[in-house]
């Protein structure tokens, strides 16, 4: 029961930081371990979802963030981002575009991502993060040539 508390109160605060607009480097002294990364993320969400402009003021002013914790929480980002959009594949392609673009998530690291979902999906998610990964490397992976990572993620959503 302590943890749920805790939980509640640590994602209370980061609401509460979000609201005054607090930077980066405030945001990445707050966020200690993967767990709170999870929770400030998710309260992320929440503010970005309010509209397009907040998906992309927010996501300016987290970047620098985003770089600082590195490639690991670049898969969380992914993760996040696809449990909240579970049932909408246009907000997921919304965001992970954007955040490509931003270069705040890698192009290998969705890759990574894709290829990994698509060993554990059954076949209508495997459809629709085929659909997905197609729209978003149209848009983002034109000059991607790691041809042997294309071919692992069509292995993998054709399995």
């Amino acid at each position: 029961m302590r943890e749920i508390k805790d939980e509640i109160s640590y994602m209370a605060r980061t609401v509460e930081r979000l609201a005054e607009k607090a930077d980066s480097d405030t945001m990445q002294q707050f966020i200690g371990n993967f767990n709170e990364f999870e929770m400030f993320l998710e309260c992320l969400l929440t503010r970005m979802s309010n509209s397009i402009t907040h998906l992309n003021v927010l996501s300016d002013r987290y970047r620098k963030l985003f770089k600082q914790l590195g490639r690991s929480y670049e898969k969380l980002i992914l993760v996040g981002i696809n449990s909240f959009w579970a049932n909408s594949q246009y907000h997921k392609l919304q965001y992970i575009t954007l955040l490509l673009e931003k270069q705040i998530v890698s192009l290998e690291t969705f890759i990574e991502w894709t290829s990994v979902e698509a060993k554990v999906a059954d076949n209508i998610d495997k459809l629709l993060l085929e659909r997905l990964f197609k729209r978003i490397f149209a848009k983002c992976g034109t000059n991607f040539d790691n041809k042997e990572m294309l071919e692992e993620v069509q292995q993998s959503l054709e399995a």
